[in-house]
């Protein structure tokens, strides 16, 4: 790829671009463009492509909002690349097997997150969580406007939740939204804080204490019920109000 060596490098030059080093074997230049935030930018000629390698920032550990602004971010690169090691921000870790053999196998212990990452990096929504995957959700009308629930379920599910069940509350005069997690803890709690968030709801462990007003047959007065649980039983139940 001597030629196309050739007019990448004059191709800089006609941009106004210094080359700071060169490596005419490996066909590699390295350029520098302060006032464009570029900094030792790596373009490296391969047959029938140009390469291009650019640090930008420090990765975060244990960062899932990191990771996510990050794979939307590559959707908008020409070409993008999200590398898979064993580093202490990676998804891997290396271990020896019993025959001796050196391999990096996924930190969490399977491989879901990783097929999330591949399956979603060049969807329209790249960055659904694999842990929410995890969590089956149920998700209730508790107002007379229709349609409302199934509008929760789509905007969950661009956040990667598992949603199970769409139906109507066993009344329709909710005014607020809430989040019920049924989960006996499993959940983790930046899981609840992101539909928390989402919905704008508060969240409430296990399901006694609910009050039914004017529930049939019950005239004038009130009464603790739980509200009606789809089956098989879901790790979260949210039932929409009018506050949404």
């Amino acid at each position: 790829m001597a030629s196309s060596f050739e007019k990448v490098k004059t191709y800089l030059y006609e941009l106004g671009y210094q080359i700071q080093s060169e490596d005419t074997e490996e066909e590699i230049v390295v350029i520098n463009d302060e006032s464009n935030g570029i900094s030792n930018m790596i373009l490296d000629c391969e047959e029938d492509i140009l390469i291009i390698e650019q640090f930008i920032m420090k990765n975060q550990k244990d960062n899932t909002h990191f990771h996510k602004r990050l794979l939307q971010l590559n959707r908008d690169f020409v070409h993008g690349a999200f590398v898979l090691d064993d580093s202490a921000q990676g998804l891997l870790k290396a271990t020896i097997t019993y025959e001796g053999a050196f391999v990096l196998l996924p930190k969490t212990g399977d491989f879901l997150e990783i097929q999330t990452l591949v399956k979603n990096i060049f969807a329209p929504n790249p960055w659904a969580d694999a842990t929410n995957q995890r969590v089956k959700v149920a998700i209730q009308n508790g107002t007379k406007k229709p349609g409302l629930a199934t509008n929760v379920a789509q905007s969950l599910e661009t956040l990667g939740f598992n949603i199970v069940d769409i139906s109507n509350a066993s009344r329709q005069d909710y005014e607020e939204s809430i989040i019920y997690d049924l989960s006996n803890g499993e959940i983790g709690g930046s899981t609840l804080k992101e539909l928390k968030t989402k919905l704008n709801a508060q969240v409430s462990t296990g399901l006694s204490g609910v009050l039914i007003l004017n529930e049939p047959g019950l005239a004038d007065s009130a009464h603790l019920t739980p509200p009606k649980l789809p089956q098989p039983r879901p790790d979260v139940l949210i039932i929409v109000g009018e506050d949404y």
